[in-house]
């Protein structure tokens, strides 16, 4: 934490904008020679935004930091819901050009180099026009048949397959064509969706036969529904669905490629508390919602007040991001600073087979804590 006094020429009424909120509050100043005063206290990340007023105020708010002790630590596994359905992404497939014979399993993005280069084309990098410059008629030039396996452990029902191109693609489980109909689509209006049948325990398999232009990009597909999903190394496993979390890293619990939102539902025991910190958390932001109260949280060193009760319910709503559904989820290079097209078609040592995924969710567990007439411990960052 950064203590600091901010040091005005003139005399000023100052009040703090709450860009969480949108409200404000006039805070206590001291004038001292012809200047205003006000001291503060900024951990990381955070900010002061103020509006000024022609005038003096020596009482009203302080922002130098309430002195607090803690009282608890939350429990897990608690109830968790998730805001969308779970994924499994498919980023690569067997393939077959024109009925040739099947080939070996290889990225969808490099499938399409492939199949490029076969076909007398230009091979796709980073550096391409967008495909809305060639405005001139397209003809077909293959028909492409990609198909990947995947094992579950649990029967499924109310699944849906996502995936681009629904106007040149036909869709085949388990050896038989289903209804391309589209109901939806998934996070954008390119990626449909479509029902799949429903299906038990066991292996099963996806076949996607794709008539090829030269104006196709052949992307990702994925598997939408309410099932867990567990890595054993390149491949994904459906599981029963997930109900409950951890404090901890959600893609590590049935949710690696989940980048929805997800709703903590925390049970309280008996305690004094009125104030509630997340210390560590892999999320754009938090929702905490208690006592009928909500507040927002997007900094970690944040310590927010809610109406906390013994033996009430605290809601904490993480919001995720789909950096693990549509990111460079191959690249392994950590020194990478700059993400551009080509992290998507990384060689070499910056590749691996296995998912290198973001963690996600509350990370730690919250703490909470009751004032006190102690003092600030800046050793600890904690309040004494």
């Amino acid at each position: 934490a950064e203590h600091l006094t901010l040091t005005l020429s003139g005399d000023w009424k100052i009040h703090v904008l709450d860009t969480s909120t949108g409200g404000s509050e006039t805070v206590a100043a001291r004038y001292e020679n012809g200047t205003t005063c006000m001291d503060a206290c900024l951990e990381a990340a955070c900010h002061l935004l103020l509006r000024l007023e022609k005038g003096r105020c020596t009482h009203g708010a302080s922002l130098e930091p309430q002195a607090v002790k803690e009282v608890a630590r939350l429990s897990s596994p608690v109830p968790a819901t998730l805001d969308e359905p779970n994924v499994l992404l498919f980023d690569k497939a067997e393939f077959s050009i024109n009925d040739g014979p099947w080939r070996a399993e290889m990225p969808l993005l490099d499938m399409e180099n492939v199949l490029r280069g076969e076909l007398g084309m230009t091979k796709k990098t980073g550096v391409i026009a967008q495909p809305w410059i060639d405005q001139s008629p397209v003809v077909p030039l293959a028909e492409i048949r990609f198909r990947v396996s995947f094992r579950s452990e649990a029967d499924c029902s109310g699944l849906r397959l996502a995936y681009e191109n629904p106007a040149d693609t036909r869709v085949l489980f388990d050896g038989l064509e289903v209804d391309a109909k589209p109901f939806g689509w998934f996070t954008d209006k390119a990626v449909v969706t479509i029902n799949l049948p429903d299906f038990n325990a066991g292996e099963h398999r996806i076949e996607l036969v794709l008539t090829f232009t030269r104006k196709t990009s052949i992307e990702w597909f994925y598997l939408l529904g309410d099932f867990g999903v567990r890595l054993e190394g390149d491949r994904g496993v459906l599981t029963a669905p997930v109900r409950t979390l951890f404090f901890g890293d959600w893609t590590r619990q049935g949710l690696p490629f989940y980048g929805g939102n997800v709703t903590y539902h925390c049970r309280l025991s008996e305690t004094t508390a009125s104030l509630i910190q997340v210390p560590q958390f892999a999320a754009a932001v938090l929702k905490l919602s208690a006592g009928g109260t909500e507040r927002v949280v997007y900094h970690r060193s944040a310590r927010t007040e809610l109406p906390l009760t013994s033996g009430g319910t605290l809601d904490i709503t993480a919001f995720g991001h789909r950096g693990n559904c549509f990111g460079p989820v191959h690249l392994c290079d950590q020194s990478v600073e700059w993400v551009g097209p080509d992290a998507w078609r990384s060689r070499g040592r910056q590749y691996s087979n296995e998912y290198q995924l973001k963690p996600l969710g509350i990370l730690t567990a919250p703490i909470l804590y009751s004032p006190t007439d102690g003092t600030f411990d800046e050793s600890s960052m904690f309040f004494r």
